[in-house]
């Protein structure tokens, strides 16, 4: 069948014409779509100009900016961010311009309606003419701030964390089982020794900082934490890097998956100062304990918080436990108000006004248990804490008594013999190495014309 010229046309006409309903409808249909995803997305959407200016934006832009689409569309990006931030928009928009990029990802701040910093993330890309020219962007715009604040929180915690473990010398480590690789904090490399830029050492090779003495302990700790999954917290001597002698104390944790270990994990402390301070007091514990002058320690209450055996014989006692939380009133069941119990817990008193250094020393009389009398020789002063507070006082008490009669029959035969010096009836005198007299009885004075 033949049509016609003039048909044929109509024919061209037609479809053209269903074509470009088509096109229509497609281009209706993708505005609509386009306007509804526009709308109800929950990140912020904008469509911005070459200058910077709002050209479009949705309502959750409004909701994070807390300006209105019309309060929006009278400013400009640049107008909303934080000053410090906008040098870092400037160096993107000057290399969209400059055709060099068409497509912005970066993080920066806001500055909310209320005045308050919010930050977002943006995603912006840049809708070029046929010449190449930026006719607008489109951005996406996302509330972060939420996150921001959690990474602040975890970045102080961390340095917090950090700041603790340098301080209390605290690092931590962990080992992967299945590839046998670790991981050590700064401060565990600093115990051992090793630069902190160093990779940690393979596997279990942390061990062979161990010396002889401690190897058998550590890894029949690691062995059955590995194998049998038993937690372990033991303290050992250590070696590190630089050959320095150290104690430290080491915790590590199995971790299971479907009943095998998979990780290992812990602490590594450096305890070498709590060492030596337990070595010293151990020290002066023996040389307390085994001494026979009576020492006691007492809190800011005049109560016993610790004492050493001499202590307990002058006491009567037989077990620290029946002195500890005592004043001397309620150990030697009398009244603090009657002597020579008050003049001690007075002294006690007024050594707590004490400086450091300074002390009370007095002879104080003691009546023992057996009713025997004893003559002493007390110090007391007070005990300050590192940073210099007070916490307690001291008395270290030597039993003076044999000295005391000693002395007291010194005394007496002094006087005898002086006696008897001046009424022998000669002349005596005593002279220094040099000739010079320096003492006479009274018949040599008569004699040589001393007096």
């Amino acid at each position: 069948m033949e049509i016609s010229e003039t048909e044929y046309q109509e024919l061209l006409k037609r479809n053209r014409a269903l074509e470009e309903e088509n096109i229509r409808l497609r281009q209706s249909q993708y505005k609509r779509r386009f306007r509804a995803l526009f709308e109800q997305s929950t990140a912020g959407i904008a469509i911005v100009a070459s200058d910077g200016s709002f050209l479009q934006v949705n309502k959750r832009l409004c909701d994070i900016t807390g300006y209105s689409e019309e309060e929006l569309l009278k400013r400009t990006f640049a107008e909303i961010t934080h000053p410090d931030d906008l040098h870092l928009e400037k160096r993107y928009i000057e290399k969209v311009l400059n055709n060099e990029i068409d497509e912005i990802n970066i993080e920066k701040r806001y500055i909310h309606k209320s005045q308050k910093i919010i930050w977002v993330k943006i995603y912006s890309s840049t809708v070029r003419d046929k010449s190449g020219n930026v006719e607008y962007a489109i951005a996406t715009i996302i509330d972060i701030t939420q996150q921001k604040e959690v990474e602040e929180d975890l970045k102080k915690n961390q340095q917090l964390l950090n700041e603790t473990g340098r301080i209390a010398k605290i690092g931590g480590w962990e080992l992967d089982v299945n590839t046998m690789t670790s991981f050590y904090s700064q401060e565990t490399k600093k115990i051992y020794g090793l630069p902190l830029d160093a990779p940690s050492p393979k596997g279990i090779e942390g061990i062979k900082f161990y010396p002889k003495e401690s190897q058998e302990s550590i890894q029949s700790a690691v062995k059955n934490a590995l194998e049998k999954g038993e937690p372990y917290d033991i303290e050992v001597p250590f070696v590190d890097a630089n050959c320095i002698r150290k104690w430290i104390r080491t915790i590590g944790i199995p971790e299971k998956r479907d009943g095998k270990v998979v990780r290992l994990y812990g602490t590594f402390q450096d305890i070498t100062e709590r060492k030596e301070s337990e070595k010293q007091k151990d020290y002066l514990s023996a040389i307390i304990e085994n001494t026979e002058n009576i020492c006691v320690i007492k809190d800011l209450d005049l109560k016993v918080i610790a004492a050493n055996d001499s202590f307990l014989k002058a006491a009567g006692k037989t077990s620290i436990n029946e002195l500890i939380g005592k004043t001397d009133a309620e150990i030697f069941n009398v009244s603090p108000h009657e002597e020579p119990i008050k003049g001690y817990m007075t002294d006690e008193k007024n050594a707590q006004k004490l400086k450091k250094g300074e002390k009370i020393l007095q002879e104080e009389i003691v009546v023992y248990p057996d009713q025997s009398i004893r003559t002493v020789l007390t110090t007391k002063f007070p005990i300050y804490d590192k940073k210099n507070k007070l916490i307690a006082t001291a008395n270290i008490s030597t039993d003076i008594t044999e000295r005391k009669k000693v002395e007291e029959i010194i005394r007496n035969n002094e006087t005898k013999y002086r006696a008897l010096f001046d009424l022998v009836p000669i002349g005596i005198t005593l002279s220094d190495k040099n000739g010079v007299i320096v003492e006479s009885n009274e018949m040599a004075e008569k004699l040589l014309g001393l007096s």
